[in-house]
């Protein structure tokens, strides 16, 4: 959601979200890696297209 506000915002909470993820919970690894490419994936269907010069 906040990718849809700012690109910025966006990535650097999906960042944040990630160290979470890898960090702080019991989540098998594959999971921990499957949820890391899908908020990727999310993050760069939503990020707006850049300006061509």
């Amino acid at each position: 959601m906040l990718g849809l506000i700012s690109p910025y915002l966006g990535f650097a909470v999906m960042v944040v979200s990630i160290v979470w993820v890898w960090k702080d919970t019991s989540w098998s690894k594959g999971v921990k890696v499957a949820v890391t490419v899908a908020a990727f994936a999310l993050l760069g269907s939503v990020a707006p297209d850049q300006p061509e010069n």
